[in-house]
């Protein structure tokens, strides 16, 4: 099960044209557009208690964001921040882990870097895709595209 939030009303439209080009179970994938940390109504539909967080979006957002993306996961769950540049990811990792997320991979590529970090009680272990997914702020503008997630050893 995706929950996908964005800002942006063409990306939520995007994602929804790419989900169904992907075969992908409309039925198993929900996409809101709004603002998470602005709109309570929102926030308490999106829920909380996901195995899996994505937030695409740049450092100052996933700085601004890091409680709401913490509190979104179950105890145990994993967030994965990409989009962020390399000359700051280590501020990244610092307020992620000042926040009490657990960073425990960081791969990086041309188009930036990529964190792998949980929440306490579980700091080790595979990152699985089964559960509950939340994307924050999916981005995808792009038709035709969809967010990737490699595997990270976490």
């Amino acid at each position: 099960r995706v929950t996908a939030v964005d800002i942006d009303e063409a990306s939520v439209g995007v994602t929804r044209e790419n989900v169904l080009k992907n075969g992908i179970d409309p039925e198993k994938f929900t996409l809101l557009c709004g603002d998470v940390t602005g709109n309570a109504a929102l926030a308490q539909r999106v829920g909380k208690g996901y195995d899996v967080v994505l937030a695409n979006i740049v450092a100052d957002v996933i700085i601004g964001m890091r409680r709401e993306l913490f509190d979104f996961l179950r105890p145990g769950g994993t967030l994965i921040a990409s989009g962020i540049i390399g000359e700051r990811a280590d501020e990244v990792q610092r307020a992620l882990t000042d926040c009490g997320f657990a960073c425990v991979n960081a791969a990086s590529s041309r188009t930036g870097l990529c964190c792998g970090a949980k929440s306490p009680f579980e700091a080790r272990g595979r990152l699985s895709l089964r559960g509950r997914v939340f994307c924050a702020l999916c981005g995808a503008k792009k038709r035709g595209t969809m967010p990737v997630v490699r595997r990270l050893d976490l």
